[in-house]
């Protein structure tokens, strides 16, 4: 994926989406484009401007319509990099219950970032459980 590494590419990308996606209005379009330039500012280093980004983002993306995986990793990397590692493995198991039946792919995603975040925060327990 683009923003993990070319940052700036990555955002003139999202910026040039932004511009044409905007008239379409969708929220869940704008909470797209918001939580990848959130990530692009967290890889590059940026943390305030992550943490901007993540206050205006809608608190619970799984009611929209599209895979919400990007911005609730987004979320969770970003409390990740404050050394949160318990709480962004939190907001990941608050989500794969209402996932499980409903986006199957998400779900997945989202159960292997919290498997790694489990093993990070030294939850072996936790990741075991997460890997049944």
């Amino acid at each position: 994926m683009i923003w993990r590494t070319q940052y700036k590419e990555a955002l003139a990308h999202l910026s040039r989406a932004r511009v044409i996606l905007e008239d379409a209005g969708s929220p869940e379009i704008r909470g797209l484009l918001s939580s990848a330039e959130g990530l692009c500012e967290l890889e590059a280093g940026r943390l305030s401007k992550a943490k901007a980004i993540a206050a205006q983002l809608d608190e619970r993306p799984w009611q929209i319509t599209v895979d919400p995986t990007l911005s609730v990793v987004f979320r969770a990397r970003l409390l990740e990099r404050q050394g949160q590692a318990e709480a962004a493995l939190r907001v990941i198991l608050r989500y794969l219950p209402e996932l499980k039946e409903r986006h199957t792919g998400a779900w997945i995603k989202l159960g292997l970032e919290a498997t790694r975040l489990a093993r990070k925060a030294g939850l072996m327990q936790a990741s075991a459980d997460l890997a049944k």
